[in-house]
């Protein structure tokens, strides 16, 4: 018996999943598409749900292509960056996924650069601020619908959001945590400063990883 993995690369228009066995030969591949939404001019959002229910499809087709080829041992993924989603301590959705490509938060990035504060930004974070990335989108949702952020367990980005969907644990990278420009590089640890700037406590982001460890058992 063969022994197989899955790679899964959750995109901004659709989830992929290969599989593979350990030679690097692939032996199935599949594909669901969703949604983007633009409900106001310069909006970007998703349903986060809808994601997870498209990487449960992807899933459900690869692991039954591989019952003929061998026993899958893991599943690596990978997700699109400088998204975000509050959720509650379960893991479900507080309002719909904020996606990079949202520009909702451009007068707040504005100001930081009138008052000096994107500077700051680009020392700790080693990033500019963008509009379409956790720090302003996360930022923006303090000033508008402040009882959501009050209420959030966590900011997740894809990754955390689906990593704690199949493991129970809300976790990321340090790849996509660079993104959601609320880490401090020096330290690579959530910047107390940052996650003020955005109105939010660093205890609200995920836990975070080295990219390649074991993210724990699939629940």
């Amino acid at each position: 018996m063969q022994t197989l993995l899955i790679g899964v690369e959750v995109g901004t228009s659709a989830v992929k999943a290969v599989l593979y066995d350990l030679a690097g030969v692939e032996h199935f591949a599949t594909r669901c598409a969703y949604s983007l939404l633009t409900p106001q001019p310069g909006w970007a959002e998703q349903d986060a749900d809808e994601l997870w229910a498209a990487l449960l499809t992807v899933l459900r087709e690869t692991a039954s292509a591989a019952a003929a080829h061998g026993r899958v041992a893991a599943l690596a993924l990978a997700a699109q960056a400088g998204s975000v989603v509050p959720v509650d301590a379960a893991g479900a959705p507080l309002a719909p996924l904020i996606t990079w490509l949202d520009t909702r938060a451009a007068d707040i990035v504005a100001g930081w650069t009138r008052t000096g504060a994107a500077g700051r930004i680009r020392q700790i974070s080693g990033w500019h601020p963008h509009p379409g990335l956790p720090l302003a989108t996360i930022a923006w949702m303090t000033r508008h619908v402040p009882a959501v952020v009050r209420a959030a367990v966590c900011f997740a980005d894809v990754h955390g959001f689906l990593l704690h969907r199949l493991t129970g644990q809300p976790l990321t990278d340090f790849s996509e945590a660079a993104e959601m420009l609320l880490l401090d590089r020096a330290t690579a640890t959530w910047s107390a400063e940052l996650c003020a700037l955005a109105g939010i406590q660093p205890r609200q982001l995920p836990n975070l990883l080295t990219a390649g460890a074991v993210a724990g058992e699939l629940r």
